[in-house]
Parts: structure tokens; sequence; C-alpha cells
């Protein structure tokens, strides 16, 4: 049998399931606020015992921390806890909490300082969506491509045409500072992660391919980390394809961040204008059998 010393031969898992059956019946008989103030006292407590005397007893304070944090989490209602220990919470993040209470987990509310409002057109926006609209014969060469691939990628077409528009202005001949090509700008190596070598990104089919399939795992990552099962990525909701928007421009570390860059924000409202813009529609009559057949 092993001994429970000071010393500690025990993991601080172990020591804290111990701590839990011997804390566990306070916060059932309603001392609440009791548990709260353990686990501060044991957090305090822990941080002295590593630089004094007490440094031995250390491993059995964070036992009792780790045990008493348990309680509260389980115990404890989320905005109940959070007023008790003196953390504001916004009234929809409490509302959010009360209505999962029971369930586990709940979701991570979006912070609203990553949602980009009603963009409004700037001078530039207006220079460049005069240039396109004027040109249907070539906002509308590829909608062909576009209609099949996000098909394919249970895309909306809508959203990858507005990309193409705010990435490229439809030119498959575009290559960016940083090396990106193409009408839908991705990176060579994105490109070959995803089976489309680099040198076959100035070919339009291909790279509206990469670009689409690029996008469909940014929507199920986001899927994923926001848990919309069963949901169709062509009705994602607004503040989720902003995320997916920006992520396409600065990586997905922007379906989690809480604030974007500057150039990040004016992206996602430049795609945002072409996506409520004509630029975005699709004018083209459909192909007729014998032309799909056929490859007229």
């Amino acid at each position: 049998m092993r001994r429970f010393s000071c010393g500690g031969h025990f993991p601080v898992e172990e020591r804290a399931g111990i701590w839990y059956n011997i804390l566990h019946p306070l916060a059932s008989i309603q001392l609440q606020s009791f548990v709260v103030w353990v686990l501060l006292l044991a957090s305090v407590s822990t941080v002295y015992a590593q630089t004094s005397f007490l440094a031995p007893a250390s491993a059995h304070m964070r036992a009792v921390a780790a045990a008493a944090s348990s309680i509260a989490r389980t115990a404890l209602p989320g905005a109940a806890f959070a007023r008790m220990v003196g953390i504001g919470v916004h009234g929809s993040q409490a509302a959010g909490a009360r209505s999962q209470r029971g369930v586990g987990r709940v979701r991570k509310p979006v912070p609203a300082s990553a949602v980009v409002p009603m963009p409004r057109e700037t001078p530039a926006f207006r220079l460049t969506f005069n240039i396109l609209a004027a040109r249907p014969d070539l906002t509308d060469r590829y909608d062909d491509l576009i209609l099949k691939h996000s098909k394919l990628q249970g895309l909306d077409p809508r959203l990858v045409k507005s990309i193409i528009a705010a990435e490229s202005e439809f030119s498959p001949k575009a290559v960016s500072p940083k090396g990106a090509a193409g009408l839908m700008q991705l990176m060579p190596r994105t490109a070959e992660e995803i089976g489309v070598p680099r040198r076959g990104l100035s070919d339009p089919e291909a790279n509206i391919r990469a670009g689409t399939a690029y996008l469909a795992l940014l929507f199920r990552a986001a899927w994923i980390q926001y848990k919309l099962k069963g949901v169709a990525y062509s009705n994602a909701p607004p503040w989720l394809r902003q995320r997916v928007i920006a992520s396409y421009n600065a990586g997905p570390r922007s379906l989690t961040n809480r604030r974007w860059h500057r150039q990040t924000r004016g992206y996602v409202r430049k795609v945002l204008l072409f996506y409520q813009s004509p630029v975005a529609d699709f004018r083209a009559p459909p192909r007729s059998f014998l032309a799909e057949l056929f490859g007229a």
C-alpha cells in the first residue's frame, strides 16, 4: 500500500480525486461560496509554497485547487460562478450559459469585435466595381467552372465568385507580391497540398478547383469549431461566413481570433460588397446537353 505523504508519491490527478471526495459534499449542501474560497486560497497558497519552506506540500495544494475547481465547474452555473468570483458576464453570454446548463459544454460566443458591420462602399471599391460591371464578358467568363466546383464542394457559388472578384478581378494570370497566383490567388504550397501543381495555378479550372477545395476545408474547420453539423455550407450564418472569408485571406487562425488585422477587415468588407453586387450574379444561360457532351 502506497503512503500518502507531503513529499508526494501520488500524481496530482490522483490527489485531485482524493480531495474531490473530501470537498464534494460541501457543494452538495449548498456551501458554494466556501468551495470558491477554497479554490482561491489554494491557488494563492500554491504560488507561495513554491517559493517557501512549504514547497514539499505544494503538490497537495495543487490537488486541492484542481478538486475545488472541478466541483465549482460542475456544481455552480457558469454565470453564478462568474459573479461569485467577481467576473463580469455579458447578458448574452449569461443567457447562453443558462440555455446550455446541463448539456456539459457552453458554446463560445463569437466576439462582436471580430464581426464586420454592414460594409459601406469606398471610392476605391466603387472604381473597381464600375470597371468590372462594365465587363460582363470578363466577369461571367468562368461562371460554368464556378458553378461546377461550388456544387462539388457544397459551397455558395456567389461567395466563390465574390472571392475571385476581390482576389484577382477575374484575371487568371494575376500574381501577388507574396506569390499567390491565379483567379483565386492560391499560394503554390497550399495548392500542392490540395493536389494542384504550382505550374497549374494559371489554368482557370485547376485554380478554381484548388480554391474551392481550400474554401471547403475552411468551412469544415468552422463547422467543427462551432458545432454546426447538419447545416449546409451555403446556409452559413453571416458572422461565420465573415470568419471563413477572413481565414481565406489571413489563414485558419482567423476562424477563432478575437481581432483581425486592418487589411483582413478591409478584405472581408470588399468580398461582402461584391457578394451583394451585380458582379456576383450568374447571368449566362445554362449550357445545353449537347454543349456539355461535346465541350462546345
